[in-house]
């Protein structure tokens, strides 16, 4: 990626492939300063006039600042902005599950989401993941953009603050994971599933989550050592993803 520092940059922040561009975006107040405090390479912050004393300070020696009026912001993001700041930086490079476990030893808990199609609903289970003591979060290639604006938004920065690696799909994966001692977990509604509660405790665990409209496809149940469920009532046949990550995680990481 070429080193890009103008203001340029937040052109048409929403039909950009900032992915592709090797570029992160954060935007709003507590959103930036996260991004700032994380150690990634910043290229620059845009922020509006009465954000400007706050954000001059911090950004001095570290990146450009442009300073504008809320309309020019706007006009130049190409959406209604209201947040005040934006910040941008060099996307980091996710390293593999197989490294991560290898350089980290101590590594006991994980949560696995090879192919999660919701930008919200990634960040905020790596929200919840960061708030429930879990060492990375681990996202498969069929899987949604974790440094995506959205995803950064619903996650509130935890993806600068825990780990987020990336699996290969297939078998490998699992079997580099039971490598390592993991029992993993499949949360599941499917008829073969256990109840939350009655999961085997175990000393290293991966949670997988399926995808949101099929949920754990088959061929990953198969390769995971039990499939669990949230018992539910009233009729109610499914949670969303993220709030039934909430549940699991909190069930199987927070001592009792």
């Amino acid at each position: 990626m070429g080193r890009i520092h103008d203001i340029t940059l937040y052109s048409n922040i929403r039909d950009r492939d900032l992915k592709r561009e090797g570029i992160l975006v954060a935007e709003g107040r507590h959103l930036v300063c996260r991004l700032m405090d994380s150690g990634l390479d910043l290229l620059s912050v845009i922020c509006g006039e009465r954000m400007a004393d706050e954000f001059r300070e911090r950004a001095r020696g570290r990146c450009p600042l442009h300073v504008l009026d809320n309309d020019k912001m706007e006009a130049l993001a190409g959406f209604p902005f209201h947040r005040g700041v934006m910040a941008a930086a060099a996307r980091p490079v996710m390293i593999s599950l197989e490294r991560h476990l290898s350089q980290n030893p101590a590594c006991r808990n994980l949560v696995i989401c090879p192919r999660l199609s919701g930008d919200e609903n990634l960040g905020s289970i790596i929200r919840t993941s960061a708030a429930l003591g879990v060492d990375a979060a681990v996202n498969g290639p069929q899987s949604c953009d974790p440094f995506s604006r959205r995803a950064l938004k619903a996650s509130m920065g935890a993806a600068f603050t825990i780990p987020i690696l990336a699996m290969e799909e297939g078998e490998g994966a699992f079997a580099l994971l039971k490598r390592h001692g993991f029992t993993v977990y499949g949360a599941s509604t499917g008829g073969t599933s256990i109840p939350l509660h009655a999961a085997c405790p175990s000393v290293r665990r991966a949670v997988v989550f399926g995808n949101e409209a099929g949920g754990l496809p088959d061929d990953i149940a198969a390769r995971c050592d039990q499939i669990i469920h949230i018992p539910m009532h009233n009729n109610t046949d499914s949670l969303n993803v993220a709030v039934a990550a909430g549940v699991i995680l909190h069930a199987l990481f927070v001592p009792g």
